[in-house]
C-alpha cells in the first residue's frame, strides 16, 4: 500500500495575474502555486488558507474549489485541492514562514505575479493547471473540476 499525501492550493488572483512561486532547486527551474500539506483536522479550504498566509504573508477572499486531482507522485498517493481566490489583503511578493527558513542560494522561493501573456514562458507544475489558470485569467466561468490520474485496475 503506498503512503499518502493531500495537500490544498491556491489559485490566488490579483489585479495582474495570478501569484505564483518561482522555485529553483538542484538546479532545475519551475513554478507553483502556493499551498502545501493538510494537517489533521484541517479541511482542504482550511488549510488553502492556512498555507498562503504562512507562505506569502496574504489573505484571500471568494475561495472556491475547483479542481481536485488524485495521482501518484514519487510512489506517494497524491490528492490536492485548487481553490481560486481573490488576494485580499498583501502583496504576495515575498516569502515567509518555512519556506523562508529553508531558501538558500540552492533552494529558491521567489513569488511573483504572473500575466496571461506570461503563462505560456514559465514551467508551472503540474502541466495540467496552467490550463486551468489560463482560462480562469480569460475570465471564464469555471466549473468544480475532478481529475483521476491513477492508474486503472
Amino acid at each position: 500500500m503506498l503512503p499518502e499525501r493531500a495537500t490544498a492550493r491556491g489559485i490566488v488572483l490579483s489585479e495582474e495575474g495570478v501569484i505564483l512561486i518561482r522555485r529553483v532547486k538542484k538546479g532545475s527551474e519551475y513554478w507553483v502555486t502556493p499551498g502545501g500539506g493538510i494537517e489533521e483536522g484541517e479541511t482542504p479550504e482550511v488549510t488553502m488558507h492556512r498555507e498562503t498566509r504562512e507562505e506569502l504573508e496574504i489573505t484571500i477572499d471568494n475561495a472556491r474549489l475547483v479542481l481536485e486531482v488524485r495521482s501518484i507522485v514519487n510512489g506517494v498517493l497524491q490528492h490536492d485541492y485548487y481553490f481560486t481566490g481573490k488576494l485580499a489583503k498583501g502583496t504576495g511578493n515575498k516569502i515567509a514562514g518555512p519556506e523562508s527558513e529553508r531558501a538558500n542560494g540552492d533552494n529558491i522561493y521567489d513569488p511573483r505575479t504572473v500575466t496571461l501573456a506570461q503563462l505560456d514562458d514559465i514551467n508551472l507544475v503540474p502541466d495540467y493547471v496552467k490550463a486551468l489558470i489560463k482560462r480562469i485569467l480569460m475570465g471564464e466561468n469555471v466549473d468544480f473540476m475532478e481529475l483521476n490520474l491513477l492508474p486503472s485496475g
